[in-house]
């Protein structure tokens, strides 16, 4: 191995080795992402995190797709909310009202 292929490969190998071996040496505090999705074994989603124009989201989807408990938000309300999907798509039906009202200090809209 030549010298210039000794500057080349020993420090893309050392890099390789600090980035397998740095979540080992310190751990990670934070995961950042746009959303993030827990499959099974069959690779079908069964919990989705994901964000709206009005907040977070947390689906909680059944393997048959048939129903859906979602937590979040919608228009002006935060609520439990039961999804079922039609042939125009999904549509949200509310199971707890409003959850506003246990901030403290936030008014109902």
């Amino acid at each position: 191995m030549s010298d210039r292929e000794r500057w080349i490969v020993y420090p893309l190998l050392f890099m390789t080795l600090g980035m397998t071996f740095r979540d080992k040496i310190i751990p990670p505090k934070q995961l950042w992402a746009r959303s993030v999705v827990v499959v099974n074994e069959d690779e079908k989603p069964l919990v989705a995190i994901d964000s709206s124009k009005e907040g977070g989201v947390i689906r909680l989807i059944r393997e048959d797709q048939s129903l859906n408990l979602v937590l979040g938000h919608e228009g002006s309300s935060s609520s439990l909310f039961v999804e079922t999907p039609t042939d125009r798509g999904a549509v949200l039906h509310p199971v707890v009202g409003n959850l506003r009202r246990f901030a403290p200090n936030q008014p109902d809209h």
